[in-house]
C-alpha cells in the first residue's frame, strides 16, 4: 500500500507542488487554518472528480484496481497536505520572527 501511495505515484510531486504553491498564494488573503481547509477541500474535490471519471467510464486501467486508486488518492492527499502544512508553518514562524 505504501509503495503504491508514495513510491510509484507519478502525480505525487504535482500534488505536493500544488499544495505548497496554492498555500503560499492563499496565505496572502486568508488565515493559516482557512488555507489548510481550502487545500483539503480542493484536494478532496479533485480526487472525487478523478474517481467519478474512472467510475462512470469504468476506466481504472491507469491504476489497475480500485485499491491501487485509493492508495494513489491517499498519497496525493497526504503529499499536498504535508507541503501545505510546511508552507503554513514557515509562514507562521516568519511572521513571529518579524514581530
Amino acid at each position: 500500500y505504501f509503495n503504491k501511495a508514495f513510491n510509484t505515484n507519478y502525480w505525487l510531486s504535482f500534488h505536493m507542488f500544488a499544495g505548497a504553491f496554492f498555500s503560499y498564494l492563499l496565505l496572502k488573503k486568508f488565515e493559516p487554518k482557512v488555507v489548510f481547509l481550502i487545500i483539503l477541500v480542493c484536494g478532496l474535490g479533485w480526487e472525487i472528480i478523478e474517481f467519478s471519471e474512472c467510475y462512470f467510464f469504468n476506466d481504472f486501467k491507469v491504476y489497475g484496481t480500485v485499491n491501487v486508486f485509493l492508495a494513489d488518492t491517499f498519497g496525493d492527499l497526504v503529499g499536498e497536505l504535508l507541503t501545505s502544512g510546511f508552507v503554513i508553518l514557515a509562514y507562521k514562524l516568519g511572521k513571529e520572527k518579524n514581530r
